[in-house]
């Protein structure tokens, strides 16, 4: 879309798509406008996985482009394994830490990709210009951001100043997940990006995108009519009757078997008694609301028989406060009210999907969304896990009795990238919170403890899966 407007100066670009910024405060009275729309517009564009770019000259106008993937309607339908065949493709995946290059290869074999490995992105250079004029040439550039010695921007800057690599589609995989981060990934020359964890189907959708592969069909959603959840016990606490005989329905819908208590004190009588899946806890309640009741389930005071069941609040409040509050209770999540029943469901997957205590530091089905099923292929990716978690708790303790802070945040980046390629959730958490602390000074001895503690008990369930497994 193209204008002949005053056109932008080339220093305000970059705040065009901050929220409530206006490039002239005189635009503001002379035309209106709260400063809002382009900030909206590239949201919803990067939310259907698109993106917003613009050219302007100042005094002439400017042009705007949206961009988005769309479905390439066929008169045939094809099959998921036909829509999505990476056969041959040649892709170089870049990441520092092992077990994510375990699990990027595995995958990327079980697709037909032909994979090459690196582990850095000067060893990734090398490979690279080692193509130049081989006729072997990579289809495809799948990169880590943070990495150590050269991060995934800086690889790009170097790919992009060799006239025979700079064509070859990048794809960024990313901790941060902003706007502001995307428009950064896009400036850098990436072709794509994907958030981590990332999941098997999202790399297979963005591979096949960015090598021109044309899809047909979008991989089915965990979350829909056919999903069920038997025997799921659920420990539902909610004073109103109402708002009980709505979410007994929805969650009696997919298998689910419900018991209802009016407040928390009576849901920490029920926990004494049986070994729920997951509670669904109201906030504000009479005698006891849904905090209090969180912190005594967390505590060493009652006779809880799990007290690290999963808890998820279910709140009027839709504050980002609110949500803090729940959190620093001890609760795991949160729901808001009126409850919708694609987010009951949301939950429960999350949350109860594996009911033994060991899934309580180890979520088996975010590795199985990840690799796929094949015991063996998650046998070996747990034991290289359980290498990683000992080498980088052993660092971190070491650096934290050094006072060494910046090793200290390198050690928990690796833990928590690992941990989330895994499904290592709790364990993934911890770490990041050690490793913001570290970086902005605020570390304390309890959260190196909590990581180290989480470590042990992340190590611990590994070992009874693989007893399982075997």
């Amino acid at each position: 879309m193209s204008d002949t407007g005053i056109g932008i100066a080339p220093d305000k670009l970059s705040q065009l798509f901050q929220a409530f910024n206006q490039l002239d405060k005189s635009t503001t009275r002379r035309f209106g406008g709260t400063g809002l729309g382009l900030t909206i517009s590239l949201r919803l564009a990067e939310m259907m996985g698109g993106r917003i770019d613009v050219q302007s000259t100042q005094g002439e106008g400017s042009t705007f482009t949206l961009t988005l993937p769309v479905l390439v309607p066929e008169d045939q339908q094809e099959d998921s394994e036909r829509a999505y065949d990476l056969t041959g493709i040649r892709i170089l995946a870049v990441d520092d830490n092992a077990t994510n290059r375990e699990i990027i290869s595995r995958q990327l074999a079980g697709w037909g990709c032909e994979t090459v490995l690196a582990s850095s992105g000067s060893d990734a250079l090398e490979l690279l210009q080692g193509t130049v004029g081989s006729g072997k040439s990579f289809d495809a550039i799948l990169t880590d951001m943070q990495m150590p010695g050269m991060n995934g921007y800086e690889l790009a800057g170097k790919i992009h100043s060799i006239p025979e690599l700079k064509d070859i589609p990048m794809i960024l995989a990313t901790s941060i997940a902003a706007s502001a981060e995307n428009q950064k990934a896009i400036e850098a020359g990436f072709t794509a990006w994907l958030t981590k964890p990332v999941k098997a189907y999202q790399m297979r959708e963005t591979i096949a995108k960015v090598c021109g592969k044309i899809i047909t069909q979008t991989e089915k959603r965990m979350v829909d009519e056919e999903f069920r959840m038997d025997n799921t016990h659920v420990l539902l606490a909610e004073d109103n009757t109402t708002n009980q005989k709505v979410a007994i329905a929805i969650l009696s819908k997919i298998g689910c078997r419900i018991d209802a208590v009016g407040n928390g004190r009576e849901a920490l009588e029920a926990l004494t008694r049986i070994d729920y899946d997951l509670v669904l806890m109201d906030v504000q309640m009479p005698e006891m609301g849904g905090l209090e009741a969180t912190r005594l389930i967390r505590s060493d005071t009652q006779k809880i028989i799990n007290p690290q069941i999963p808890i998820v609040a279910m709140t009027a409040g839709a504050m980002e406060s609110d949500r803090e509050e729940c959190i620093a209770a001890g609760m795991n999540g949160y729901i808001s009210k009126p409850v919708k029943p694609v987010d009951l469901r949301r939950v429960v997957a999350d949350f109860a999907l594996n009911r033994s205590k060991d899934e309580n530091w180890m979520k088996m089905d975010v590795l199985t969304e990840m690799v796929g099923d094949d015991a063996e292929l998650q046998q070996d990716i747990l034991e290289s896990f359980t290498g990683d978690i000992r080498q980088y708790s052993a660092t971190i303790s070491s650096a934290h009795k050094n006072e060494k802070l910046e090793v200290i945040a390198q050690a928990a980046h690796a833990l928590k990238s690992a941990s989330g390629s895994v499904g290592a959730i709790r364990l993934q958490e911890l770490a990041l919170s050690v490793e913001m602390a570290s970086k902005n000074g605020s570390l304390s001895s309890t959260a190196v403890m909590e990581l180290l503690d989480g470590s042990a008990g992340t190590d611990a369930a590994i070992q009874n899966l693989l007893k399982g497994v075997n």
